[in-house]
Parts: structure tokens; sequence; C-alpha cells
């Protein structure tokens, strides 16, 4: 069974010194049965620190004892010779025909066995073919002629065989430079094209850069990544704050990306694409609320987007029920929103009617301020009214139960009723017979209520609070 380590690995092994390769399991496990790997080569795959001794892998050292042959031993000659067969009658009997051999004997002195026969003149006289077989030969004491024919075919084998392990050596030398080459060539792991791109950062940014972003992009996760990303962005949020949040962005890091892209009001789109992404990602519910409250305030402010906000607003509160929602203006129905926003600027309508009062009617003083009041008509139209009803001052005469009231029309206050004079009082209903129809639908209300608010305050949200003035002292 293939070792599950080494498995579509491509493998180098070293021998001598050389080195050869690559070469698949199976290749190097045939070479060990077939001689060619010995026992103190050395072996190197992707994932080995070090060379390692072939033997302790275990896909190949159950080769070496699995009988392969040995390289450096020849086979041994036999131990007993069989006695050279009696001639035929007439000719010579093949060596081949081993019916007529006798027992096995120990070896003969090398006398008797050079001494010739009449095999060996029938065969020079052309009487028969000898047929030679090599276990006959070797087994046989040494006869002219056919010891010598047994020692040419060794000989023949030796030099063969060298040949082979030279033409072999070639080969296998060549692996080992290709397998050298192949080993420096190789591609620098994701550790090493990091120290590379951090130790060339300052002298190299462009190209270090490009090498730390390739290091995030192909596996934004994991320690490499991260050391790529914090390397980056040391260097981006001092010359390019914008950089330095993509490279983040890039790094599955969108609440850290937020900080940068806020720099500058041209990235706060980019700002709340981050937001909106650290939202979705993150687990812990204080920083999710946060960061929520954030998005929804820029969606509100400077990106103007106020359906994208109405929908984070329902996220946040069906994200956090129960808990104060400083946004839940936006939920509300628009007589909802009537009422809420007129509750926190009728005091700014309190003071532009006392100035009104001011400037048309000096001679008089108000003895307490005016009140301001948003009514809905049986048409369900909308109008806000100043009314004020109480004593006066005028010319040190005090005057009392005397009433005014205003209509607001397009930021300005017109009276419509009044019984300081009769001459006033006519006039005054002959604007309110003028204005009769000018009542606001509840969308045109809520639109000028807003517009209002926008115009005297135009940092603040539509939904926030404002800081209301001291009244001014009366006489």
């Amino acid at each position: 069974m293939a070792n599950p380590l080494i498995q579509n690995t491509k493998i180098f092994l070293g021998i001598n010194g050389e080195q050869s390769g690559p070469l698949t399991e199976s290749e190097i496990v045939d070479r060990i049965r077939a001689g060619s790997v010995p026992a103190d080569a050395l072996i190197w795959f992707e994932g080995l620190e070090e060379w390692q001794s072939v033997q302790t892998i275990p896909a190949f050292s159950g080769a070496f004892s699995s009988g392969a042959p040995s390289s450096e031993s020849a086979p041994a000659l036999p131990t007993a010779a069989v006695a050279p067969p009696a001639a035929a009658p007439g000719g010579f009997k093949p060596l081949g025909d081993v019916s007529t051999s006798v027992a096995p004997t120990p070896y003969r002195s090398a006398t008797t066995a050079s001494q010739p026969s009449a095999e060996t003149s029938t065969f020079a006289q052309g009487a028969a073919e000898p047929v030679f077989k090599v276990e006959q030969s070797l087994g046989s004491a040494f006869r002219p002629g056919k010891g010598l024919i047994a020692v040419i075919v060794l000989a023949l084998g030796v030099v063969g065989g060298g040949g082979y392990y030279y033409i072999s050596s070639v080969d296998r030398s060549s692996e080992v430079k290709m397998k050298t080459r192949a080993k420096v060539e190789a591609p620098p792991t994701r550790q090493a094209e990091l120290a590379k791109a951090q130790s060339e950062l300052l002298l190299t940014p462009g190209t270090s850069l490009d090498i730390l972003k390739k290091i995030i992009q192909d596996n934004p996760t994991d320690d490499v990544a991260k050391q790529a990303a914090t390397a980056a962005i040391d260097y981006y949020r001092v010359h390019s704050p914008p950089d330095a949040g993509r490279v983040a962005m890039m790094a599955k890091d969108p609440e850290g990306a937020v900080k940068y892209f806020l720099t500058e009001p041209p990235l706060y789109v980019e700002a709340e694409k981050a937001l909106s992404e650290a939202i979705k990602v993150s687990q812990d519910p204080i920083k999710k609320r946060k960061m929520l409250l954030q998005d929804i305030d820029l969606l509100l402010g400077p990106l103007n987007q106020r359906a994208n906000a109405v929908e984070k607003i329902r996220v946040l509160e069906q994200s956090f029920p129960g808990e104060p929602n400083p946004f839940s203006y936006y939920l509300k129905s628009t007589d909802e929103k009537i009422r809420d926003i007129f509750n926190r600027i009728s005091f700014s309508f309190v003071k532009s009617l006392i100035g009104v009062f001011e400037s048309e009617l000096p001679q008089i003083n108000f003895v307490s301020r005016p009140l301001i009041e948003l009514r809905k008509g049986h048409d369900n139209h909308y109008r806000i009214v100043g009314v004020y009803k109480g004593e006066i001052v005028l010319n040190h005469d005090h005057l009392n139960d005397i009433t005014f009231q205003f209509w607001l029309e397009k930021e300005r206050w017109i009276l419509v009723e009044t019984n300081l004079t009769s001459e006033r009082q006519k006039w005054a209903l002959g604007e309110k017979e003028h204005l009769k129809n000018t009542a606001l639908t509840p969308e045109e209300m809520l639109a000028d209520l807003e517009q209002i608010f926008r115009t005297q305050f135009p940092q603040m949200g539509l939904h926030e609070s404002v800081n209301k003035p001291k009244a001014p002292p009366t006489e």
C-alpha cells in the first residue's frame, strides 16, 4: 500500500553523493528490488526537512527484505563436477545428453581435467557438432575447448554487466544533476516568500507588496497570510491609508479596514461596505451593536442613504430587542414622526414667534410666553399654530384676556385672530379666510418639519434631540 505521506509526490534519491529524480514511489521500489538502490541511499521529498535514509521510509524499507538480488556477488560454483561421458562408437557424444552422465564426484586436478579426449579429436575432424550448456561446463572438469568457451561466456557477461552498470551510472548521474537543478529552482515556500518580502519591503516596496498581497490572496486565513497582511498594512497606513484598508479587506478583516476608510470622506462608501461585512461575520454582540450604530450613522449622515439606513435600523431592533434604539424615529408612522420631530423643535417656533412680536408689535410687552400647537383638522391636514392668551402691557396699561393667533405659512407667522382692536381683528380674519385652504397633508407637513430641522441643525440627524436654549426673561 502506498505511503499516504508520499503518494503522488515527486521523490529524489541520493546515491554515493549524486542525486536522481524526480521519481515515483513505484519506480523507486522497482529499483530497490533490481538492486540499483543500495541500503545506504538517501531520499528526499516535499514534507521532509532533510535528506533521510531510504530504509527509514516505511514504503521502501520492505523492498530491501523481499529477496532482491545482490549486485555485488556472482552465482556460486557447484560443489561437484560431472564426469565426462564415454565416447560413442563412430563419433562424438554431445554434452547435452545428460542421460549418460555418471554421478557427481569431487573436483579433479587440473592435470587430469586437461587431458585430451576422443571428443576433442572427433570435434576437430568435424564428425559431430558440439552442444554447449553452461551448467555442464561449469560442473565438469576443465577440458580444452569447452572450458575455454565457458570462460569466454563468463567474460562476456562480466563485460556486459560492467557496461550496463556504466551506462546506468551515467544515466543516474544525469538524473542527479537534473534533480540538483530542480531542487535549486523549485518555487520557494510561502514562508520563504514572506521572509523575502518583509526583508526587502523598504528597498523594493512595489515588488514586495505585490508578493505580500499574493500570499494573502492564495490563503487569507493562515498564519503566513496574517503576517503578510500585518507587514503590508504597517507600510500602507503611513503611505496610503486607503490601501491599508483594502489589504485588511483582502485579509478578511473588515472590522480592521473600517478605520482606514474613515480617514477620508471619499472613502466612506468603502467604509460602509466594510462595516456591513464586519456586522455579518461578527460573533461578539457588543461589537456587532456598536458597528450597526456606526453604519447607520454613516448612512444617515454623509452618505445620505436613508432607505439603506432604515433596513439596518430594522436589523438593529431585531438583533437587540428591548434595548434603547436611538434611531427609532425612522421606523415610526408618518403621524408619529410629525409629532416626534415637532416636539423636539417646537422651542424654535416659540423663539421665532417672539421675534415677530418684538418686530411687529413693539409697543406691547407680553407677560408670558406664547404657546405653539400642532393642530390636525377633520380633513386630516396639519397646521402649526402660535397662540398667546393673557395679560399684556400696552403703553403702561395692563390689559387682560388679550388673544393672538398666528398660523405658520412657509416659515412666516401670519396673524389670523386677535381681540386687541377691532381694526386688527378685521384684518386678521381676512388673512385667515385667505389661508384657510393652505393646511398641509401629513406627508407635506413631515417634509416641511424635516426641512426646518435640517436648516436649523445641519450637523444633526433627524432622530437626534437638540439642546433647547434657556427661555428669555419675561417682564
